[in-house]
């Protein structure tokens, strides 16, 4: 697969090292995902199940770019590269590589600004843009998903998540793909915990007081 990402600028790359675990191989593993395809979404991460180069270049990635809620200047490099992907296999199931793309974006709401000061505002637009990109291809991959059971059904959620957060929704997105409910505590009439949580994450302490705010108009 021909892209206009590659070759990575020198920027690129050095934003490219400063990964979770400072991969060198990370740069490649990128340039393969492109020209191979991402791997074997169906891998199991049981010890033992895969070792060494049979473990998905999709999870070599994101194992670089993502840990326990932190991303990395590298995650900015790497997320157009899986938006590329998808858009240029539509006909693939998609889904456990677009469940990522999402929590990439749950987490970012609380460290862009620092993140940007770091890759540069081209590297933001360019993310975004990326992001957006994956509209057009969105609805098939939801349609593709099994509607009647639980996985199937967060699976779902969490694709309209990243539908939302692709369209600049991002206290949907928030919503959307942490499954937030109930919104508003039964017991106290007041913001639930969970609501406030996400709040958190995309720094809007105001959200939680404009839910009361709608509720005491009610």
């Amino acid at each position: 697969m021909t892209s206009s990402l590659l070759p990575f600028s020198p920027h690129q790359l050095r934003l490219l090292s400063r990964s979770c675990y400072g991969d060198p191989l990370l740069p490649r593993y990128l340039e393969r995902t492109l020209s191979e395809g991402p791997g074997d979404y169906a891998w199991s991460p049981a010890p033992g199940t895969y070792l060494g180069e049979q473990v998905p270049l999709w999870e070599r990635v994101f194992t670089q770019i993502w840990h326990q809620g932190t991303l990395y200047p590298a995650t900015y490099v790497a997320l157009p590269v899986w938006c590329e992907v998808v858009i240029k296999s539509p006909d693939r199931n998609h889904a456990p590589l677009l469940e990522r793309i999402g929590l990439i974006e749950q987490s970012r709401g609380r460290q862009e600004k620092e993140l940007a000061l770091v890759v540069g505002q081209d590297m933001v637009r360019a993310y975004e843009a990326a992001l957006q990109r994956l509209l057009p291809v969105l609805p098939e991959q939801i349609k593709r998903q099994e509607d009647a059971t639980p996985g199937g059904l967060s699976t779902i959620r969490n694709l309209l998540g990243l539908q939302a957060f692709a369209l600049g929704k991002r206290w949907a997105g928030m919503l959307l793909s942490r499954q937030v409910e109930p919104w508003i505590d039964l017991e106290s009439g007041e913001p639930s915990v969970a609501l406030i949580d996400a709040a958190m994450m995309l720094e809007r302490d105001d959200l939680p007081e404009a839910i009361r705010a709608g509720r005491r108009k009610q």
